[in-house]
C-alpha cells in the first residue's frame, strides 16, 4: 500500500503527487528537508525518522521522548545539525525539551531545557548561532546553539505561543499566540517593539518574507 502526498514547486506554482509507503513506521508527516535536499525528517508515533531525499527509505530512527507525542524538527542552515522539539497534543508537556543532533550519524549532542510546558516550535537563526523556541508556557526563548545556554526570554501579556520566527538578518523576532496577537521583538535585547492585532481566532503561524520587509500570519479565523 502507498499513501499519496502533495509536493509543491514554488518556482512554477504547481503541485504534483508522489507515493509514500504507508508501512514506513507510521510516518504522519514530513517536517523538513535538509538544505541540500539529501535528507528529510518524518514525524512518526513516538519517534522521528530520518529519510532519504526521495522519501522511500528510513536512514535513522530517533527516539526523543517516552511521554511526549508531538515533535517539531529543523535543520541548521549548513545542514550539520538537527533540532527536535517535544510537546504533547492535549495534556501538559512532560519532557519539554529541544534535542540537538549532529547529522553525520545522528548522535545527540545536547538537550536544551528551560520551558515549563510543551515546546511547539523551534528553529535556528539564519547564521546558525542561536536557536529560538515557542512554548505553551507563554514564552519564547533564545538559546546559544553551541552551548545550549539561555540567552533571552520573551515574555509579556501573551497566551500560548504557537510560532516564532527570526527575520532574515537575525535582528528581529516575530511571535504569534493563541490570544490572536502577533508581536515583534528585538532579537538582541528581547525588547518588545510593537503588537499586531486583527485576527479573530487564535494565531497558528508566522513568517517573514525573504527580504524581511513583510510578515505573514496565519490564524484559526480563516
Amino acid at each position: 500500500d502507498w499513501k499519496w502526498e502533495h509536493q509543491w514547486d514554488f518556482n512554477t506554482r504547481s503541485v504534483s503527487n508522489f507515493s509514500f509507503p504507508i508501512d514506513l513506521d507510521r510516518i504522519r508527516r514530513v517536517a523538513c528537508f535538509s538544505p541540500d535536499d539529501a535528507m528529510a525528517v518524518g514525524i512518526a508515533d513516538q519517534s522521528v525518522k530520518i529519510l532519504n531525499g526521495a522519501l522511500d527509505t528510513i536512514l535513522h530512527s530517533l527516539t526523543i521522548s517516552e511521554t511526549d507525542d508531538r515533535y517539531h524538527a529543523a535543520f541548521s542552515p549548513d545542514g550539520s545539525r538537527l533540532l527536535v522539539a517535544t510537546s504533547r497534543e492535549s495534556d501538559p508537556g512532560i519532557d519539554n525539551l529541544i534535542r540537538i543532533y549532529e547529522t553525520a550519524i545522528f548522535n545527540p549532542l545536547r538537550d536544551i531545557r528551560g520551558h515549563t510546558d510543551s515546546v511547539w516550535y523551534a528553529d535556528f537563526s539564519p547564521d546558525g548561532r542561536r536557536i529560538v523556541s515557542a512554548s505553551r508556557d507563554g514564552t519564547a526563548k533564545v538559546w546559544d546553539a553551541e552551548t545550549g545556554k539561555e540567552i533571552l526570554t520573551l515574555a509579556g501579556d501573551m497566551d500560548v505561543l504557537n510560532d516564532v520566527a527570526f527575520s532574515p538578518d537575525g535582528s528581529r523576532l516575530a511571535t504569534i499566540s493563541a490570544d490572536q496577537h502577533a508581536k515583534i521583538w528585538d532579537a538582541e535585547t528581547g525588547k518588545e517593539l510593537f503588537t499586531l492585532a486583527g485576527h479573530t481566532g487564535f494565531g497558528r503561524g508566522i513568517a517573514f518574507s525573504p527580504d524581511g520587509m513583510h510578515l505573514a500570519t496565519a490564524s484559526a479565523d480563516r
